[in-house]
C-alpha cells in the first residue's frame, strides 16, 4: 500500500529544477507536497550505510530503499581550453552547438551548456528532450 510509504527528496539547492524557470521549479514543488512527497532542500547525502542516509546537516533518516537521483558532471576533454567550460564541466556552446572559440567541434545534450536569457539563463535543463531538439539542428 503506498500510503504506508514515505518519500524524501533531498536537494541540494534551495530551489527544485533550477536550470529551468523560477516558476518551473515552484510548481514542481507544489505538485510533489500534494503527493506527500517529503522535501529536504539545501542538503546534501553524505553517507549511506545500508540502513541510514545521513545529510550534511546531520539530519539522518532510516531507511533500506534508496534511490539516487544525483547531478550530472562532464568528464574534462584533453586540448579544450578550461575557459570554454562551466557548471558541472559543460561546455559552453553557441545556438548551433559549436563549442565556444571552435568552428568545428561541436556539443550536444548533457554536456553543453547553452545560455538563452532570459528564459534558460542558466543554460538549458538536462533533459532528453533537450538533447533531441539538439540533435535536430
Amino acid at each position: 500500500n503506498y500510503q504506508d510509504i514515505d518519500i524524501h527528496l533531498i536537494h541540494g539547492a534551495d530551489i527544485l529544477l533550477k536550470g529551468m524557470s523560477e516558476k518551473a521549479g515552484k510548481a514542481a514543488e507544489k505538485y510533489l507536497r500534494h503527493l506527500g512527497v517529503k522535501l529536504k532542500m539545501n542538503a546534501k547525502v553524505t553517507d549511506y550505510d545500508g540502513e541510514t542516509i545521513t545529510c550534511d546537516d546531520g539530519t539522518t533518516y532510516k531507511t533500506k530503499k534508496v534511490i539516487w537521483a544525483a547531478g550530472i558532471i562532464g568528464n574534462p576533454v584533453n586540448g579544450l581550453s578550461p575557459s570554454v567550460f562551466v557548471r558541472g564541466k559543460r561546455l559552453k556552446v553557441n545556438r548551433f552547438n559549436q563549442v565556444e572559440g571552435f568552428s568545428d567541434v561541436f556539443a550536444l545534450g548533457d554536456i553543453c551548456y547553452m545560455e538563452q536569457p532570459p528564459t534558460f539563463a542558466e543554460g538549458h535543463p538536462q533533459v532528453a528532450q533537450v538533447a533531441i531538439q539538439m540533435a535536430k539542428i
